[in-house]
Protein backbone atom coordinates (compact mmCIF):
# COMPACT_ATOMS: atom_id res chain seq x y z
CA UNK A 1 0.00 0.00 0.00
CA UNK A 2 2.83 2.58 0.71
CA UNK A 3 4.99 1.24 -1.50
CA UNK A 4 3.88 3.47 -4.35
CA UNK A 5 3.49 6.63 -3.26
CA UNK A 6 6.97 6.25 -1.40
CA UNK A 7 8.76 5.30 -4.32
CA UNK A 8 7.20 8.17 -6.24
CA UNK A 9 8.39 10.63 -2.93
CA UNK A 10 11.75 9.04 -3.10
CA UNK A 11 12.35 9.67 -7.05
CA UNK A 12 11.06 12.83 -7.19
CA UNK A 13 13.22 13.38 -3.90
CA UNK A 14 15.88 12.26 -6.03
CA UNK A 15 14.92 14.24 -9.53
CA UNK A 16 14.56 17.91 -7.87
CA UNK A 17 17.48 17.69 -4.83
CA UNK A 18 20.32 15.36 -5.95
CA UNK A 19 20.27 16.66 -9.89
CA UNK A 20 20.16 12.72 -11.34
CA UNK A 21 21.59 12.47 -14.34
CA UNK A 22 18.75 12.45 -16.17
CA UNK A 23 19.17 10.28 -19.62
CA UNK A 24 18.79 12.46 -23.01
CA UNK A 25 18.18 11.33 -26.67
CA UNK A 26 19.41 12.35 -29.92
CA UNK A 27 16.45 11.59 -32.57
CA UNK A 28 16.62 12.60 -36.07
CA UNK A 29 18.87 12.68 -38.67
CA UNK A 30 21.54 15.45 -40.22
CA UNK A 31 20.51 18.56 -39.32
CA UNK A 32 16.95 17.65 -38.13
CA UNK A 33 17.73 16.25 -35.01
CA UNK A 34 16.69 16.75 -31.32
CA UNK A 35 17.85 16.06 -27.65
CA UNK A 36 14.72 14.61 -25.98
CA UNK A 37 14.30 12.90 -22.39
CA UNK A 38 11.39 10.96 -20.41
CA UNK A 39 11.30 13.22 -17.63
CA UNK A 40 11.87 17.19 -17.28
CA UNK A 41 15.63 17.94 -16.19
CA UNK A 42 16.22 18.92 -12.78
CA UNK A 43 16.84 22.56 -14.19
CA UNK A 44 13.56 22.90 -15.80
CA UNK A 45 11.68 21.17 -13.07
CA UNK A 46 13.28 23.65 -10.44
CA UNK A 47 12.69 27.25 -12.52
CA UNK A 48 9.46 28.67 -11.98
CA UNK A 49 7.06 26.24 -13.65
CA UNK A 50 4.31 26.25 -11.78
CA UNK A 51 4.66 22.49 -10.48
CA UNK A 52 7.92 23.23 -7.81
CA UNK A 53 6.51 24.91 -4.59
CA UNK A 54 10.09 23.80 -2.58
CA UNK A 55 8.40 20.39 -1.52
CA UNK A 56 6.29 17.05 -3.36
CA UNK A 57 2.74 18.50 -3.14
CA UNK A 58 -0.35 15.83 -3.91
CA UNK A 59 -0.54 17.60 -7.08
CA UNK A 60 2.87 16.63 -7.81
CA UNK A 61 2.43 12.78 -7.25
CA UNK A 62 -0.78 12.95 -9.06
CA UNK A 63 1.10 14.53 -12.22
CA UNK A 64 3.81 11.99 -11.40
CA UNK A 65 1.72 8.88 -11.71
CA UNK A 66 0.17 10.39 -14.48
CA UNK A 67 3.18 10.77 -16.48
CA UNK A 68 4.54 7.25 -15.62
CA UNK A 69 1.03 5.53 -16.45
CA UNK A 70 1.30 7.63 -20.29
CA UNK A 71 5.22 5.93 -20.64
CA UNK A 72 3.72 2.73 -19.73
CA UNK A 73 0.70 2.78 -22.13
CA UNK A 74 2.95 4.20 -24.86
CA UNK A 75 0.49 6.13 -26.34
CA UNK A 76 0.95 9.25 -28.01
CA UNK A 77 2.19 11.23 -24.69
CA UNK A 78 3.96 8.74 -23.74
CA UNK A 79 7.24 10.04 -25.68
CA UNK A 80 10.08 11.75 -24.86
CA UNK A 81 10.01 15.47 -25.08
CA UNK A 82 12.16 18.24 -25.74
CA UNK A 83 13.43 20.97 -23.68
CA UNK A 84 10.94 23.35 -25.10
CA UNK A 85 7.84 20.81 -24.56
CA UNK A 86 8.92 20.48 -21.32
CA UNK A 87 9.29 23.96 -20.90
CA UNK A 88 5.90 24.35 -21.80
CA UNK A 89 4.29 21.16 -20.42
CA UNK A 90 5.70 22.18 -16.99
CA UNK A 91 5.02 26.47 -17.17
CA UNK A 92 1.51 26.28 -15.00
CA UNK A 93 -1.12 29.39 -15.09
CA UNK A 94 0.09 32.73 -15.27
CA UNK A 95 -1.63 33.15 -11.89
CA UNK A 96 0.57 30.18 -10.20
CA UNK A 97 4.27 31.56 -11.97
CA UNK A 98 3.02 35.00 -10.87
CA UNK A 99 2.92 33.55 -6.79
CA UNK A 100 6.10 31.76 -7.20
CA UNK A 101 7.84 34.31 -8.50
CA UNK A 102 6.17 36.41 -5.63
CA UNK A 103 7.26 34.45 -2.80
CA UNK A 104 11.11 34.07 -4.53
CA UNK A 105 11.56 37.76 -4.12
CA UNK A 106 9.79 38.73 -0.79
CA UNK A 107 11.72 35.66 0.96
CA UNK A 108 15.08 37.05 -0.98
CA UNK A 109 14.54 40.49 0.74
CA UNK A 110 13.66 39.41 3.84
CA UNK A 111 16.70 37.11 4.32
CA UNK A 112 19.16 39.54 2.62
CA UNK A 113 18.36 42.55 5.06
CA UNK A 114 21.05 42.71 7.49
Amino acid sequence: MWAAPLLHWYAAYLITNLHLNIDIYSVGYGEQQALVSWWPLPVQWNNLNGHNWGYWTEWDELWYSQRLSQIRCGNNLGVPFTASEWRGKLRGASVARAIIKGIGTQSEKHFMKK
